[in-house]
């Protein structure tokens, strides 16, 4: 359409009906120029003219410009972060113009529908007895809208969505919050394909940098993805006190643990045998949350870097079995009593004991407990020790199931159970994924570093989903 060759319609105001939402923000220099050809042809033609921004339609009575006047009031129309009102625009149409037959009209549409185009449609198509001329992207120039989130195997990733059209092509840029760029992804569209996905390879500590995604050369709010710390990916080490490679897979101490965790966090383990050298290494990751199952007593020097790095912010996170429950002193939320309790033991129950519900100051609060997951077994804390820690689980009887502490930044959560099934059937269950999820979304992305410490490790097996 060229409307500054084509003689307007009717007798009456040129009415200009242009869409200012946020998918007009990426053409909005284009409607512009659609704009100024149209006012040109009305003051050539002697015409007053009637503008209507349908994302910020007035509230007062519509009344027709003049050109130079018009002219000024479509200059400092600007795009506006959401979508059109076209009910409201209709509205002030049908209270305002009532003289059909006499109006030539324009609209200049942003191409999607948002429900109530057509009936804005008909609405524009009462006031002429011409044709009512409908301005929209070329094809391939649809808007486009980005939601940025976590990908396959923890990627951080776009997804591109438009209306539809021709072949397209583009970039997702992300930056840092100082607006730095930190990485970049292609994306392709081909003809009629409604959504494309980009996906970035960046390593962890870059990726949990980005705070904002944007489609290049888009300049509009829906081009835009801001994100928060539920995309972010943290780093989980795990060490186990049984030797990897001789347990079986589902009585592995680690087996539940990475299947909860895998989905939501980069599960990084060591090949180190020893238990001391296996926790350092893993430690020069720059972990967010580490996971000991069933460790006993920590030698002096792991002992102390470990503490060091919980005081920095790291999460550790402990499990019982008997190697904790004959001589796990050091590193707990509560002193524990020497030996357990156990069904049929000195200290027993008649029966397998339930979970009781969580209360409302837990982590766990609002997460469903089945009457299904019993406990057989659990370490026990000293009754004669000053507790001072936060129980975030209990059983029906009151006994701890999860105490936790905070130690300077950092924190250490005790589970009173064995991280398989040995002790309690709730590792093989979908409350222990929510438990764990929650605990590792409460740490923080990067725990400070120790003064001195290398910024990368040795090399450690990265166990990824499967």
């Amino acid at each position: 359409i060229h409307p500054d060759r084509e003689t307007l319609a009717g007798s009456g105001p040129l009415v200009i009906a242009i869409d200012n939402g946020w998918a007009s923000a990426s053409r909005w220099e284009l409607r512009q120029k659609m704009v100024t050809a149209l006012l040109d042809r009305a003051e050539r033609d002697s015409r007053p003219v009637i503008l209507l921004p349908t994302a910020s339609p007035p509230n007062s009575a519509l009344a027709p410009l003049s050109s130079a006047k018009a002219r000024e009031v479509a200059a400092s129309l600007m795009p506006l972060p959401f979508e059109p009102r076209r009910d409201k625009a209709a509205a002030a149409l049908q209270r305002d113009l009532t003289d059909a037959g006499e109006y030539s009209i324009y609209w200049l549409s942003d191409g999607l529908d948002y429900g109530h185009a057509e009936g804005f449609a008909k609405t524009l198509g009462m006031l002429t007895t011409a044709a009512v001329n409908v301005m929209r992207p070329g094809d391939g120039e649809s808007a486009l809208a980005l939601h940025g989130g976590v990908g396959k195997g923890g990627a951080l990733s776009a997804t591109i969505t438009r209306a539809g059209g021709g072949p397209r092509s583009g970039t997702v840029v992300a930056y840092s919050s100082r607006n730095e760029i930190l990485g970049r992804a292609g994306f392709k569209l081909d003809r009629g394909t409604l959504t494309a996905t980009a996906e970035f390879d960046l390593p962890l500590e870059i990726r949990n940098q980005v705070a904002r995604l944007e489609i290049a050369g888009e300049t509009s709010a829906g081009a835009v993805h801001l994100l928060d710390s539920r995309s972010q990916w943290r780093r989980v080490g795990i060490v186990s006190g049984e030797t990897r490679e001789l347990a079986q897979p589902l009585l592995s101490p680690l087996y539940y643990v990475e299947r909860a965790l895998s989905p939501y966090a980069e599960i990084v383990a060591s090949h180190e045998v020893n238990t001391a050298a296996a926790i350092s290494q893993l430690l020069e990751r720059n972990l967010s949350v580490l996971v000991l199952a069933d460790i006993g007593k920590l030698v002096p020097g792991t002992l102390r870097r470990v503490e060091d790095w919980i005081s920095r912010g790291g999460t550790l996170v402990r499990f019982a079995g008997p190697r904790l429950e004959k001589s796990g002193t050091g590193l707990l939320p509560i002193p524990l009593r020497q030996g357990g309790r156990t069904l049929g033991g000195s200290l027993s129950w008649s029966e397998p004991q339930p979970l009781a519900p969580f209360d409302d100051k837990s982590p766990f609060h609002g997460l469903l407990v089945s009457p299904e997951i019993k406990v057989n077994r659990q370490v026990l804390a000293d009754p004669s020790a000053q507790i001072n820690a936060d129980i975030w689980a209990r059983l029906k009887d009151g006994t701890p199931l999860v105490s936790a502490t905070q130690r300077g930044n950092g924190r250490i959560v005790l589970f009173h159970i064995t991280a398989n099934s040995d002790w309690s059937n709730l590792p093989m269950s979908g409350l222990f994924v929510e438990m764990l999820r929650r605990i590792v979304e409460r740490s923080l992305i990067t725990p400070g570093r120790a003064e001195g410490a290398p910024t990368n490790g040795a090399p450690v097996h990265i166990r990824a989903q499967t």
